[in-house]
């Protein structure tokens, strides 16, 4: 059985929590998460940057040829803006156990 350290379980939630309307603030389901990522991660946006002492002409022409089937395109999402916190958060929504 896989158990997760709940330290990380912790530092998770924490980052999570205070931005419920963004992107990542639930990372514990894949599927939104993949969906978040076809939308906003977009092969035509790619940047791309080389460095050392390399054949450049045969490293753009690789490029060139791997990023001819992809336009820039916008991205349909954008981060929403959170709204100011009426109350506090209150205490977690999860029970974690101590480890021994």
């Amino acid at each position: 059985m896989f158990v997760l350290n709940p330290e990380i379980l912790i530092m998770q939630e924490a980052e999570n929590e205070p931005l419920p309307s963004h992107t990542y603030s639930d990372l514990s389901r894949a599927h939104p998460l993949q969906e978040a990522h076809a939308k906003c991660y977009l092969a035509g946006n790619a940047r791309f940057s080389t460095y050392g002492h390399l054949p450049l002409e045969s490293h753009m022409e690789f490029i060139d040829n791997s990023q001819v089937e992809f336009s820039q395109v916008e991205p349909s999402v954008g981060e929403p803006l959170e709204p100011c916190w009426e109350k506090s958060v209150g205490r977690s929504k999860h029970n974690y156990e101590l480890c021994p």
